[in-house]
């Protein structure tokens, strides 16, 4: 009698205006500080901000946000309200409500799956392949691919007349090693021989350069030959005419 007796004054003098709203803060500890009667009656700040938290919640579950967590399932919890994560659990409740529609949509199914990338990852999977099907049921896709499938045909059976000339020409291992091995000789020999050709084309490239040279230093030198006896042949005669006029 007494216990119910004490609870009903420390509810009507104490935690029901922290219940009510009508309770604040100490501005100093940030607390929730009983009075002179609540600590009398045994009310602490533990059950003052109990109470205060618990009208918090009671007075949000009736604003537009409070009935909006409460449609989609969003705890508020059990302390002070916490806007900033009621709010985006709301949105991530209409974001998996929206991905499960466009999964379900395409098709598919949600099953126990909850987490958004897990859902968006489905959706797109579901999304691409949907396009790829229209793709491959259009008109011109069919065409590309018939003409893709007798391209591969047609390598198909080059590779097979190749095995088949290979099986022919290369009974078995080892006549394959052997011809990989003349051949690679060969390749050997053509490029050592055309490396000798190379440096013999040029040696002789070298050679008709300097034969050439020489060709024009005896050129140079019999041009200059002539041009001395020329002059020479001009002084004698000029000296022919002098000698001439003075007889």
């Amino acid at each position: 009698m007494l216990d119910a007796i004490q609870n009903e004054l420390q509810f009507r003098f104490g935690t029901k205006g922290a219940l009510e709203g009508s309770v604040q803060r100490d501005n100093a500890t940030g607390d929730y500080e009983p009075n002179l009667l609540q600590r009398a009656l045994g009310v602490d700040k533990q059950q003052l901000e109990n109470a205060a938290n618990t009208g918090e919640r009671n007075r949000f579950k009736n604003t537009d946000l409070g009935r909006e967590a409460s449609s989609y399932g969003v705890e508020i919890g059990s302390g002070p309200v916490n806007y900033t994560n009621i709010r985006k659990g709301i949105s991530d409740a209409k974001t998996r409500d929206a991905l499960g529609q466009k999964i379900r949509m395409l098709g598919g199914t949600v099953g126990d799956a909850t987490d958004i990338g897990v859902l968006a990852e489905m959706a797109d999977t579901l999304d691409t392949e949907r396009t790829n099907a229209k793709l491959e049921n259009s008109p011109g896709w069919k065409r590309e691919e018939g003409r893709y499938y007798d391209l591969q045909q047609e390598k198909l059976a080059d590779r097979k007349d190749a095995r088949d000339a290979l099986t022919f020409s290369r009974q078995d291992a080892q006549n394959q090693r052997m011809f990989a091995r003349r051949e690679s000789a060969l390749d050997r020999a053509q490029t050592q021989d055309l490396a000798i050709l190379s440096q013999g084309h040029q040696m002789k490239i070298a050679q008709m350069n300097q034969d050439l040279a020489e060709k024009r230093m005896g050129y140079d030198r019999e041009t200059r030959r002539m041009d001395k006896r020329d002059r020479m042949i001009a002084q004698l005669m000029a000296g022919i005419g002098s000698l001439g006029s003075a007889f």
